[in-house]
């Protein structure tokens, strides 16, 4: 908004020079610390409004009060930062050089505009070399407006912090494993902008299969299966180093496999669980538990199957309890027996498991 003054003199008013009403200058801030480099000669024209510059002169002022009084006028109007961070008013003064005391005076604003943040692009894994570079904008601009950023992309940096040259289809990069590809996210208004980069990483898809298969006690790896090419085995989901098939397999341990394709290896790992086949004694038992041990005359048997015997057997191979049970929890009496070891031999559908118990 220009502001005008009339001066009178000697009782004749004389009106102010015709001067026009400059423009809200921005520049960017690099470095994103409220301070930056701006050209206030770019207003010169606009305010000038078609007068001859040699006849008036533009000058730049930081108060109202020096561009009033034609003091202080900025050095170096053409580089010059700003000592207000981020927004600051900055007054224009135009001269008549044959007369300083027909002036006008008009103020405009300087705008130290941040770069836009942006989120680091995450690493883009494709299952061919036609590659969409798109797929990461949503990502890369998360909250900024997509209508108010541009967003191109660069085989180089440099040609990502000058803008040129860019790729011209992102949607169907022909993209190279491993290749790195530059992003420049631009605000439109203020030509701001910011750089990032992103990997390519160009495999196959996992190996698939039943996640969970069961092995004999002795097998190695070669038994787990997958579906694929080329399967090798991994013991996590980071290792480099390929499992031999001849690794014994080890119960309730997860193993990765990948398969590789036309030379690329998936990066992604298909992951089996290897479970022991239990025999018949280790499933009807396999929760099994007992307490105290030792015992001084109270033993509990729990069970998820059914116990439907026990028998105490000394060290002498004698027989000094037996009772019969249909239940998952059962209590013997011990009470009468000698202090010493005991075999407990406990039955669930025709199948025994002996432990071992002290009296005491």
């Amino acid at each position: 908004m220009k502001k005008l003054l009339l001066l009178l003199l000697g009782g004749i008013a004389y009106a102010q020079p015709n001067m026009g009403n400059p423009n809200d200058l921005s520049a960017c801030d690099t470095n994103s610390d409220g301070y930056t480099v701006f050209d206030l000669t770019l207003n010169d024209v606009t305010i000038l409004n078609g007068l001859n510059s040699n006849d008036y002169t533009v000058s730049y002022h930081q108060t109202s009060t020096d561009a009033d009084n034609g003091l202080n006028a900025i050095p170096g109007p053409a580089n010059y930062t700003n000592n207000v961070a981020l927004l600051q008013t900055i007054y224009a003064r135009l001269t008549e050089n044959g007369d300083s005391s027909n002036y006008a005076v008009a103020y405009f604003t300087i705008n130290a505009a941040l770069p836009p943040v942006i989120n680091t692009p995450e690493d883009l894994i494709a299952y061919s070399n036609t590659v969409d570079l798109t797929a990461n904008n949503a990502q890369i601009l998360d909250d900024l407006n997509s209508q108010e950023y541009s967003v191109t992309f660069h085989t180089t940096e440099t040609s990502a912090y000058v803008a040129t040259p860019q790729i011209s289809t992102p949607e169907t990069y022909n993209a190279l494993n491993g290749e790195t590809v530059w992003v420049r996210v631009e605000n439109i208004e203020t030509g701001c902008f910011s750089v990032a980069s992103m990997v390519i990483y160009i495999t196959s898809h996992a190996p698939t299969g039943v996640n969970e298969q069961y092995f004999n006690e002795g097998e190695t790896i070669s038994v787990l299966e997958a579906e694929g090419e080329n399967i090798q085995w991994y013991e996590s989901t980071e290792s480099d180093t390929p499992l031999p098939l001849t690794t014994s397999l080890v119960d309730n341990t997860t193993y990765y496999a990948t398969q590789t394709v036309d030379g690329m290896e998936s990066m992604e790992r298909f992951a089996v669980t290897a479970l022991m086949t239990l025999g018949l004694e280790e499933q009807l038992f396999q929760s099994l538990s007992y307490y105290p041990n030792p015992v001084s005359n109270i033993l509990t048997l729990s069970n998820a199957n059914t116990i439907s015997n026990v028998e105490v057997y000394n060290l002498l191979g004698q027989k000094v309890v037996a009772n019969n049970f249909s239940n998952t929890e059962i209590q013997i009496d011990l009470s009468n027996l000698e202090t010493g070891i005991y075999m407990v031999k406990v039955s669930s559908q025709e199948t025994q498991k002996t432990i071992r118990i002290q009296k005491q």
